[in-house]
């Protein structure tokens, strides 16, 4: 006969462990303003929301996780899927994260977190686009310069903010489509970069304005343009999307407006670096000289 299995009783002061319960929250980090951010979180047990004065989502996402930790029970693990705007934060900064909050867990979107996550990122943009309704709106200068095959593009705010990009072209386009698409990546940065604002944008290129005024009609522009950069594709979808967000105008170039004047050496330096006629720490370097001296100065006439 096969013997019956007892059950041996635990050792004095063993603790078995338990299962905590897990809890899904989808949560959504943007920038608001050159140092503001805001977050909105949501699950079945509610709703957190506010600003964070920083620039950077992730840092705001402190402060999202500790709210969420302050009021959601410790019996219960945290789950956050998040959606936050670039930079990014890395796989170590994920870590350092948990390693702060007991019990959270910044995990990677799963199928079903997607339609929920949209959602929040929907709403939280939504509200950012209400606010910003109600502010003036930001002017800044994007330039282009072009050197064979170097590429610089760079971007100017009246804020102070600035960004550049520098680049070989490895195709076969003349000169005169090179310009065309420095030109464009450099509008296509400013966009990306302030999301959420009514952007003002200077373009001293008639040829760049004249593209994304037929994209606004709902044309396709130059055929070669969509291969040329994944950015300007992507530019290309935010000129028809954000009608009500986005102006864009002539300047003359070269013509002492100083935000105008400051992307233009913006991109130049960004195409030197490109070119390695510049070391990338000089190259920042400049760039903040040059934002910092151009942008607080600016003077620029109003829209007809």
């Amino acid at each position: 006969m096969t013997p019956v299995p007892t059950a041996i009783p635990l050792a004095a002061g063993v603790i078995m462990p338990r299962v905590l319960p897990v809890h899904d929250v989808h949560l959504a980090v943007m920038r608001f303003d050159a140092d503001r951010c805001r977050y909105l979180a949501m699950s079945g047990l509610g709703t957190w929301s506010a600003e964070v004065h920083t620039r950077w989502p992730r840092v705001a996402a402190i402060d999202a996780l500790h709210a969420l930790r302050s009021s959601i029970s410790s019996d219960v693990s945290i789950r956050v899927v998040a959606d936050i705007e670039r930079p990014r934060p890395t796989p170590g900064h994920a870590r350092e994260l948990e390693a702060c909050f007991p019990r959270v867990r910044l995990e990677s979107a799963h199928a079903a977190d997607h339609r929920p996550l949209e959602l929040v990122a929907s709403a939280l943009r939504k509200w950012l686009r209400r606010a910003a309704a109600t502010l003036p709106a930001i002017v800044v200068a994007t330039d282009g310069s072009v050197k064979g095959a170097a590429i610089g593009s760079a971007w100017l705010a009246a804020n102070g903010e600035y960004g550049s990009l520098g680049r070989v072209d490895r195709s076969r386009h003349p000169h005169i489509r090179r310009v065309l698409i420095a030109e464009l990546e450099a509008a296509a940065a400013a966009v990306d970069a302030i999301p959420n604002r009514r952007l003002d944008v200077l373009m001293d290129c008639s040829d760049a304005l004249d593209v994304i005024a037929a994209w606004r009609r709902g044309g396709p522009g130059p055929a070669w343009l969509s291969a040329a950069s994944p950015d300007i594709s992507a530019f290309r979808r935010a000129v028809a999307s954000d009608r009500g967000r986005l102006a864009f105008r002539w300047v003359p170039g070269h013509d002492g407006m100083l935000l105008n004047e400051g992307a233009d050496s913006l991109s130049k330096i960004a195409r030197r670096r490109a070119e390695r006629v510049v070391t990338t720490s000089d190259a920042r370097r400049r760039s903040a000289d040059i934002a910092a001296a151009f942008a607080p100065q600016a003077l620029v006439p109003e829209a007809s």
